[in-house]
Order: structure tokens, then C-alpha cells, then sequence
């Protein structure tokens, strides 16, 4: 079978979810697959196994995850992100902001949990510009996810652009 090719999940505002995104390639396959510049805020299920971002079945190739904001998720067992397909290669993940209330995060890479960003760093070598900080939203209560003039996710993106949907700060994204 042919791999999907090209794939782009970009300026997504995703809000009061159960689970993050998931890829998953029903055994076709998948490369070069780009997940940025997406905010994803309030997960409402506690007991979902993922809040962020998951690698479910593989083929995965040469996936890039960069400048997305994960914050105000109510899942404190689960991880943040979970890369579970052996046969995936996660070519970067970084640059991301992520934020749990003052909760550490957890992260898995088949199914080795990491408590904290510093370990996830060192165990997969990714990760090494992302924070954990609270992205400083306008009003996350009234899905207003603008960020905040002095908001660390301003310049936590590459190139020190600002991480998470609206990249500009002034982009219309989804319905009104």
C-alpha cells in the first residue's frame, strides 16, 4: 500500500476536548507529517489516556512537532505527549509550550513514562527548547487565546516567534 505524504495539522484552536490529537495511519503509513502552531486548552477528561499529542499506529515517518501549545488540562495521570508506534520516527518535537496548572507533565515513548520535561529531554534527546509555562491566555475562560503581551509562549517558537494558533496575534481562526 501507498503512505499518505505531506501531511499538515496547523493554526488549530483546539478546546474542551477528551483526547488531544491522535495520528493514527490505519496501516497505510504516514511521512512527513507537520503538527505546528496549534493551541489546545481544557481537556475535560480526566481519564483520557492522552491530553496532547499521540502517536498511535505506525508507520509514522519524519514527523515534526513544533511552536503548539498544550496548557489548562485536567488530566495529571496521563502524558502530555505519547509516542507509542515503534515503527514511527519522531524527527523533531519542539519548541512547544506546555503547561498543567503547576503539575508537572508526563510523557511516553513506548510506554517509558517521564514525570517532567528534563527527563523526557534527556531520555529522547527531543524537546530541547520546548518550556513548561503558563502561556499567559487573554481570558482561556471565555476561549479568548490570544496571548498576553508578556506571555513566554511570545517567543518560545522558532526563531523566537510565538508559539501556539495565533501567530500574528491578530488571525481569524474557526467560527464566530
Amino acid at each position: 500500500m501507498e503512505e499518505d505524504q505531506g501531511i499538515r495539522i496547523y493554526n488549530n484552536i483546539i478546546t474542551d476536548f477528551e483526547v488531544g490529537l491522535v495520528l493514527a495511519s490505519s496501516g497505510r503509513g504516514a511521512n512527513d507529517v507537520t503538527i505546528s502552531n496549534n493551541t489546545l486548552a481544557r481537556s475535560v477528561n480526566p481519564a483520557s489516556e492522552t491530553n496532547c499529542i499521540r502517536g498511535e499506529v505506525g508507520p509514522l515517518l519524519n514527523t515534526l512537532a513544533f511552536n503548539n501549545i498544550c496548557a489548562y488540562l485536567t488530566n495529571t495521570v496521563g502524558p502530555l505527549v505519547d509516542w507509542a508506534p515503534s515503527t514511527s520516527v519522531l524527527t523533531l518535537l519542539d519548541h512547544n509550550v506546555y503547561y498543567d496548572g503547576g503539575e508537572e507533565p508526563h510523557f511516553t515513548e513506548l510506554g517509558v513514562r517521564y514525570t517532567g520535561l528534563g527527563p523526557w529531554q534527556t531520555a529522547t534527546g527531543m524537546e530541547q527548547s520546548s518550556v513548561v509555562a503558563d502561556p499567559q491566555f487573554v481570558n482561556a475562560a471565555q476561549n479568548d487565546l490570544h496571548l498576553q503581551a508578556g506571555s513566554p509562549a511570545n517567543t518560545a517558537g522558532m526563531g523566537q516567534t510565538p508559539a501556539g494558533a495565533y501567530v500574528a496575534g491578530n488571525e481569524v481562526i474557526g467560527h464566530r
